[in-house]
């Protein structure tokens, strides 16, 4: 398993860098529930990247108490998705990160990414 560092995007860009999808899973930091990840899939098959949650309920704003599930998401054969952002009280473990877990990881890479500043 390995720990994804956060890339911050801003008004001047990111030239992301991205790491290969661990065999055993990634974490990453999720403290203020802004992190997105942007999964790139250049291998021949579909994947799927799970999000794993850590309580079965949640109470959300608005929403009173919810089911949580994990989060499945297929990346197709050659293309990329970004995912998220992830609610804290869903799915931060006891360490404020995201458990991340991939269906394969060859030729899979990750970015996690986060915007600290909300549009005026």
């Amino acid at each position: 398993m390995a720990t994804l560092t956060r890339q911050q995007i801003t008004s001047s860009g990111l030239a992301a860098t991205y790491s290969s999808a661990a065999g055993g899973g990634d974490v990453v930091d999720n403290t203020d529930g802004k992190t997105w990840l942007h999964v790139k899939n250049a291998s021949g098959s579909s994947i799927n990247v799970t999000i794993t949650a850590q309580v079965a309920s949640a109470g959300f704003d608005g929403y009173g108490t919810l089911t949580v599930s994990n989060i499945v998401v297929a990346v197709a054969a050659g293309a990329e998705k970004f995912i998220g952002p992830f609610p804290r009280n869903a799915y931060n473990n006891s360490s404020n990160q995201l458990a991340i877990s991939y269906s394969a990881v060859t030729s899979v890479t990750i970015a996690a990414l986060y915007l600290d500043k909300q549009p005026i």
